[in-house]
């Protein structure tokens, strides 16, 4: 069934200055938009306003998801961990599903270990799961934060660039 996620009405973007004017779109489940554009054109801060994180300079966002595990925003620096292992960072999405305050020095419950095993499966992670998140290349960073998510989050935005993706 298509659900209906997000809907922009007349929303204009930016900070001081307005980077992207007038934008109407609705946001179904299923959907794969990208945003292609220039350096500095709000790519990001359209990802940013969607998420909750800046307010549009004008305009509505209206969020048909759950305030709390319906939308996640993985930015272009991943917010991960370095120093902690791979199957660590994945351990987090698995802790703010549980709770807000479950710390990453206190056990993770028994419950949301088949959860944090299927994530690390699924995203092709388990071979280097006790590695320090630092080894590993970008492209594998990437499924590293997006598995942590993926845990805990409904919809997700995805801010980066191609710039660190190989084409042949």
């Amino acid at each position: 069934m298509v659900k209906l996620l997000a809907k922009l009405v007349d929303v204009s973007i930016g900070y001081e200055t307005t980077l992207i004017d007038e934008i109407n779109q609705e946001i179904y489940s299923g959907d794969v938009i990208a945003v292609l554009g220039p350096s500095g054109i709000g790519k990001t801060t359209l990802l940013r306003t969607l998420a909750g994180l800046v307010r549009p300079i004008s305009g509505v966002v209206e969020l048909k998801v759950e305030r709390r595990g319906g939308l996640g925003y993985i930015p272009q620096r991943l917010g991960l961990i370095s120093n902690m292992s791979v199957r660590s960072n994945v351990e987090m999405g698995a802790r703010m599903r549980a709770s807000r305050w479950l710390p990453p020095f206190l056990p993770l419950p028994k419950k949301l270990r088949p959860v944090v095993d299927n994530a690390l499966h699924n995203f092709g992670l388990n071979d280097f799961s006790n590695q320090p998140v630092r080894t590993l290349s970008g492209g594998q960073q990437r499924r590293v934060a997006t598995a942590s998510l993926c845990i805990n989050c409904f919809w997700v935005c995805y801010c980066f660039t191609f710039g660190g993706l190989c084409c042949k």
